[in-house]
């Protein structure tokens, strides 16, 4: 009985942080990822540079599937960088290292050592490996621990109202993201999903770099409503 108990506890809490937002993301899960439209108009979000890509997702598609929503993007935006008939591109490749210091937290002499260590001895880096070096850094640890330590009053925790405006602080000041509030909502409401009334240091990690990565998928790429 104790483990219904607790069960019905953690159930409570996520219908909690999940009702504070004002719309949720109840999609199905064979729902389309991406979708191809050509040049049709898209209203909603406004189009980035990552229009010229023609990788377009939806954004309901971002929300219920990331993985394949970066996937998507990333790797149309890397065959673009590809010279012909190869699969790898140099560390040193000008559009890669354009793309990766615009589109991740990675500083000039962080963004270095970082392609050095990825690209082994070969130097150069694949379609897989570019995609994960963009999740792994899309926002850098310091900041994410700053934004923590200034919401929490212990430094080991913070209430779910917290967490849930620190994240849109993230989004909107170290992301420059310009979403409406129905789409933050529901950004945040799929970041949170998993979340109780309180959240440690290690899940506000995992929710703010998940957060990252959604805003920077929606912007790299061509996002249908």
């Amino acid at each position: 009985s104790s483990s219904n108990s607790s069960s019905s506890t953690n159930n409570n809490s996520r219908a909690g942080v999940l009702a504070m937002g004002t719309c949720c993301t109840a999609t199905a899960p064979n729902e389309e990822v991406v979708t191809d439209n050509g040049d049709e108009s898209m209203p909603g979000l406004p189009l980035t540079s990552g229009a010229r890509t023609g990788a377009k997702v939806t954004f309901d598609g971002v929300l219920s599937n990331l993985d394949a929503a970066e996937a998507k993007v990333y790797n149309h935006i890397f065959s673009q960088m590809l010279p012909w008939g190869r699969k790898q591109v140099a560390v040193d490749d000008r559009k890669l290292r354009t793309f990766l210091s615009e589109n991740t937290s990675l500083e000039a002499e962080e963004l270095d050592s970082e392609l050095r260590r990825r690209g082994g001895e070969n130097s150069t880096v694949n379609e897989e490996t570019f995609v994960q070096c963009i999740r792994d850094n899309a926002i850098a640890d310091t900041a994410v621990l700053q934004e923590f330590m200034s919401g929490s009053a212990d430094g080991e925790r913070l209430s779910a109202v917290n967490c849930r405006s620190l994240l849109h602080v993230v989004g909107q000041s170290r992301l420059n993201s310009d979403f409406s509030a129905e789409q933050w909502d529901r950004i945040l409401d799929t970041s949170l999903m998993s979340a109780g009334m309180e959240v440690t240091l290690d899940e506000w990690i995992s929710f703010a770099k998940t957060t990252a990565r959604i805003v920077r998928v929606i912007k790299a790429g061509a996002v249908l409503p």
